[in-house]
């Protein structure tokens, strides 16, 4: 999974958006059913939107087979939950 993150600041940002760009097929994500253009709402319970971006990151890193909680929106509106499970960088 790739995402696309629209910030305000430079040094340690403030997020406004975190945006899906690209889902690896057979990933995580793609069993998740994340789609390009969803929007990250939450991370682990903890809003995106007016987050620092060192206070969201290291909630996404996950050890392998660990969970990661996540809210997100499609581009059509409509918000859903999904649980990941981080899964070994192919090498």
């Amino acid at each position: 999974m790739a995402v696309r993150v629209d910030v305000d600041g430079f040094l340690n940002p403030t997020l406004k958006a975190v945006t899906i760009s690209k889902v690896k097929p057979h990933s995580p994500a793609a069993r998740g059913m994340l789609a390009v253009d969803d929007q990250i709402v939450e991370v682990e319970g903890h809003g995106v939107a007016g987050s620092r971006a060192k206070e969201i990151e290291p909630l996404m890193r996950k050890a392998v087979d660990a969970p990661l909680h996540l809210r997100l929106k499609r581009a059509n509106g409509q918000f859903y939950d999904v649980v990941l499970v981080a899964a070994a960088q192919p090498k």
